[in-house]
Parts: C-alpha cells; sequence; structure tokens
C-alpha cells in the first residue's frame, strides 16, 4: 500500500496523495518541496505509528536493491522516523545488508506488543530528495509527535547526504523545543534503497545525541 492511500488504513484521515519523483525530475524540484506539503503534517503519534507500520509492511519482504537496478535520476522518499531514548531500538540496516527485510521487526515502530514502554519516544515525518546520478541526498525531519501527545516543536535537516552502491550516508540536525525545553537532535544517518528498483528506503539513526543522552530509532521510506 502506497503512503498516499492511507486513509483507509487511518480511519480516513485527510490524506492528499504523496508524489514520488518519476526519475527525471530536478533534483532541486524534489528537494524544494515545502514539509508543509507532506500528506501526515499535522497527523498525531498513533497515526503516524500507523502509518509508519503501513510503509514497513509494503517494503516487507522485499531484498536490497541491485545496484545495477537503481535508477538514473531523482526520487523523492517520504515515509515515517521513529525516534527513542533506549537501546532496544531495532537495528534496520544490519537486518537489510543480509540480503532481505523479512526479518526486520515491526516493533520498529509498534513497539513490543502488549508492552507499551517499548513503543518509540517520538515518531515523525520524514522525506529525502535522492540524486542518484549525482549521489547525492539531502530531506527534512518535521511533524515529531511525542508518545504522550504533544507536539516537538522545529525540524531536522538531513545533509551531506552521500550515496556508494545502494547505500545512504547522511548527517541530521536541528535544534527542537520539547515542552519548553530546547534541545539540539543530532547525529548519522544510515540507509540502503530496497526493492526490484529502490522503491523503499530502510535506515537507522545512529552516533545520535541529546542533552539528555543517546537517542536510538530508523525509518522506513517509499516512493511511487
Amino acid at each position: 500500500m502506497q503512503l498516499g492511500k492511507l486513509y483507509v488504513a487511518l480511519n480516513f484521515l485527510a490524506l492528499s496523495a504523496c508524489g514520488g519523483g518519476d526519475g527525471g525530475t530536478p533534483i532541486q524540484a524534489a528537494a524544494q518541496i515545502p514539509v508543509a506539503e507532506s500528506p501526515l503534517a499535522s497527523a498525531k503519534y498513533h497515526d503516524l505509528q500507523a502509518a509508519g507500520l503501513d510503509v514497513f509492511a509494503s517494503r516487507h519482504a522485499e531484498a536490497e536493491t541491485f545496484i545495477s537496478a537503481l535508477p538514473r535520476g531523482a526520487m523523492t522518499y517520504k515515509g515515517l522516523a521513529a525516534f527513542t531514548t533506549q537501546a532496544q531500538a531495532p537495528d534496520a540496516v544490519a537486518t537489510i545488508a543480509l540480503g532481505t527485510t523479512a526479518d526486520v521487526s515491526s516493533a520498529f515502530f509498534s513497539g513490543i506488543p502488549g508492552d507499551d514502554t517499548t513503543n518509540p519516544n517520538s515518531i515523525a515525518t520524514i522525506e529525502v530528495a535522492v540524486d542518484f546520478a549525482g549521489k547525492t541526498a539531502s530531506g527534512t525531519i518535521a511533524n515529531i509527535q511525542h508518545e504522550d501527545g504533544y507536539l516537538i516543536d522545529g525540524s531536522l535537516a538531513i545533509k551531506n547526504g552521500i550515496l556508494t552502491g545502494n547505500e545512504l550516508a547522511a548527517t541530521f540536525v536541528g535544534n527542537v523545543n520539547e515542552e519548553g525545553n530546547q534541545q539540539l537532535w543530532a547525529g548519522d544517518v544510515k540507509g540502503i534503497f530496497v526493492g526490484s528498483t529502490a522503491q523503499g528506503l530502510y535506515g537507522d539513526f545512529l552516533n545520535a545525541t541529546t542533552p539528555s543522552g543517546g537517542l536510538y530509532g530508523g525509518f522506513v521510506m517509499e516512493t511511487e
């Protein structure tokens, strides 16, 4: 199920269609898409959680993309990111690198069923514009919703994205305000393209820190 069709799964949440790249759109145009146009720009925690599980399911059984099958132009990926301060966050990239995503746990977004303490502390929308020809990428993480029901003001910029083979390496950084507590979130992004023609992009946040300690988590994205 594509991200733009989630209104069925999310109790008819008012979502607009999610646009993906067609391989010929200039990377400059893709990178300038306003965050506010995201179909989940104002969605709350549980709706984002359900959307993350939906994207996860749509790419769940696909292997990593062969380098020879990667797109030649520009693509825009959209999806969901999950953050937690707990070290039990799943390591998606390590599993995908084995050649299949079949072993990636849905607990990435849902937590362990019956144990609310394992839910991600926060979930957000994520969008990345990828220039396969130039082997670069950039993006934004926004609408960061805390599990207790409040918005974490601010956004995170994904910068310095470099493609090597079918993998993406980048950094993220941004100032956020969590209930009056101003924080700098920063770390590394590690991702891998999945699907026969890179329809999906899964990854982790690594070496991430906040003033209160380590930050763990990851993301799932797809393109039409």
